[in-house]
């Protein structure tokens, strides 16, 4: 396999097409992601002194529709049919055009320069978006409805699926009006999207921050839940084969199967579904600083789980001494970390000012052990206010509604 290479700035822009395919394709590349401090060192080292660059086997392709032409013919993102194939090409050139036209809107949208947002969105974008998205209707219509071209993904599907998705976030209004060129984005998307299966228990416990992180992605997934009464048969894979998986990697749940491959170990799958829904922080020392988060509510997590395990009924014991010697004292120690956190954030987020994978996963936990030690959040209300923004928002609001009661 050729050795792949992929500069450009941290940022979509005319590289996450490329990027895009890749992912689809399986095919594994060096991502490289330049800051705007570095570029002019690097721009003289370009063959046209722009980004992104491919370099395969050292040698190197730019200008993005080449890349992406290039990578459609490697990948077979391109019709057998010729006359097709050159359709393929002749609608992503129009898209270029469309991108050129609105150029400009985007730029002062996206902070490269000052305008007036609001007279470039009427005078320039929304009139180029209507006049370009009247063509995609028409090949839309010649087509299945779902690809541009034909009745096959092609790279032009998604690298044009993929600029209008970050189109769509310098311009909310984007598809208003044209239902079916949303459909275009959105099934294309749905067609490269790895395939996901999450096996747990029929209980929140390591497998509700997974399932909580897939709903505010918007991410479909099949959400495997296994009697706990069946666990001894399934562990050593004698029943778990009805549910057409294989071993447990580690002999414990939750597991991940990620178009086939298998992902243990609860933290690995949520640092894991983090990175492919951008929970993340771009920084990578708030990256850091979100894993030193979760790690820490880990260790908080195993020193009350004598307590935790007495009050959701798993074994007997004095829940009254637990409560009083073993959740208060880790609860106070451990809290006392978080709001030092949320005090050096926005108080509703415990690195930065955006929800990273921890605040979900975290804050899911808390409501949690709330159920179990109703006093948890005493004298600690900047906690609660975290936990309790976290639950608010928009996308999980659906499942947490519907979800089924569970206690643990």
């Amino acid at each position: 396999m050729p050795q792949y290479k992929l500069t450009y700035f941290d940022l979509r822009g005319l590289a996450e097409g490329a990027r895009l395919m890749f992912h689809y394709a399986g095919v594994p590349f060096e991502d490289v992601r330049i800051t705007r401090e570095q570029w002019p060192q690097i721009k003289p080292t370009t063959p046209f002194g722009q980004v992104p660059v491919l370099s395969v086997d050292g040698h190197e392709i730019a200008q993005s529709a080449a890349i992406y032409r290039y990578l459609g013919r490697q990948f077979n993102l391109v019709p057998k049919c010729p006359i097709e194939e050159a359709m393929v090409d002749a609608i992503y050139d129009a898209h270029k055009d469309f991108y050129n036209e609105v150029k400009d809107f985007i730029i002062v949208v996206a902070g490269f320069k000052e305008g007036d947002k609001d007279k470039l969105l009427k005078e320039v974008f929304l009139p180029g978006r209507d006049k370009y998205f009247g063509y995609l209707k028409k090949h839309l219509e010649k087509s299945d409805g779902i690809h541009l071209i034909g009745k096959v993904l092609t790279w032009a599907d998604i690298a044009i699926a993929g600029n209008l998705y970050t189109m769509q976030g310098f311009a909310p209004s984007l598809f208003d009006g044209f239902p079916e060129v949303k459909k275009l984005q959105k099934l294309t998307f749905i067609v490269m999207m790895p395939q996901y299966k999450l096996v747990y228990f029929n209980l929140r416990g390591l497998g509700e921050g997974a399932r909580l992180l897939f709903h505010y992605a918007g991410v479909p997934f099949q959400d495997v839940r296994i009697p706990l009464e069946q666990w001894k048969d399934i562990k050593p894979c004698l029943l778990y084969k009805l549910f057409s998986l294989s071993s447990t990697p580690f002999g414990q749940l939750p597991v991940l199967h990620v178009d086939g491959k298998q992902i243990a170990q609860s933290a690995a799958i949520y640092r894991y579904l983090g990175r492919q829904f951008k929970l993340v922080p771009s920084c990578a020392i708030e990256e850091a600083l979100v894993d030193a988060v979760y790690d820490a509510f880990k260790d908080f997590h195993n020193e009350i789980l004598p307590y935790f395990v007495v009050a959701a009924g798993f074994v007997k014991g004095d829940k009254e001494k637990l409560l009083n010697d073993v959740l208060h004292p880790a609860k106070k120690n451990y809290f006392g970390f978080l709001k030092q956190h949320l005090a050096r954030s926005d108080g509703i987020h415990l690195v930065g000012k955006s929800v990273s994978w921890a605040d979900i996963v975290i804050a899911e936990n808390l409501h949690v052990i709330q159920g179990l030690a109703p006093s948890l959040f005493d004298e600690h209300s900047e906690v609660k206010k975290f936990s309790d923004e976290i639950y608010k928002l928009p996308t999980l609001q659906k499942y947490l509604n519907e979800r089924p009661f569970l206690a643990t």
